[in-house]
């Protein structure tokens, strides 16, 4: 992809992925919000030469937003599967649009088949959503405001775990 006169433009397709005599890699796409373990952090930081994190390396410098299928296509297509717990503890809603004005957001930088999921931003917390977040259970939670961050989250470090 390029950028060229404010808009994203595909300039190349890559190749389907193959790894290991030519099985076909699922690529998947996973939350920026997780924790991984030593193990695997380590895996990621220092890969075996000819292992998957090596060779996916190459593949995954080319696409846009890696960071959304690097972690989760490396964890599902290795050894480490296993130890996936599919739970990111994060606390985020989508109930509606921050900004409903067409104008604001700029479609020609989407690069969803709809349209709609782009310019899609969370649903600010405010102090009336605190009951909701208590009970969710989670550990994590967005997005706050600049300006009412500090009162939405005293309550939430008053909470005793």
């Amino acid at each position: 992809f390029v950028e060229c006169d404010d808009a994203l433009h595909r300039i190349y397709r890559l190749p389907a992925l193959n790894f290991e005599r030519g099985n076909g890699v699922d690529i998947y796409t996973s939350s920026q919000w997780f924790i991984i373990s030593r193990d695997f952090a380590w895996y990621l930081a220092s890969p075996p030469k000819d292992s998957f994190v090596d060779y996916y390396l190459d593949y995954i410098e080319h696409v846009v937003v890696a960071d959304e299928a690097f972690f989760g296509t490396v964890i599902r297509n290795t050894h480490f599967c296993s130890t996936l717990h599919n739970d990111n503890f994060l606390h985020i809603q989508f109930d509606r649009w921050e900004n409903e004005a067409e104008g604001e957001r700029d479609q020609r930088k989407c690069l969803f088949k709809n349209r709609d999921h782009c310019g899609r931003s969370p649903t600010t917390m405010t102090l009336d959503y605190l009951p909701v977040l208590e009970l969710s259970g989670d550990l994590f939670a967005r997005k706050f405001d600049d300006v009412g961050e500090e009162v939405a989250s005293l309550p939430l470090e008053e909470w005793e775990f």
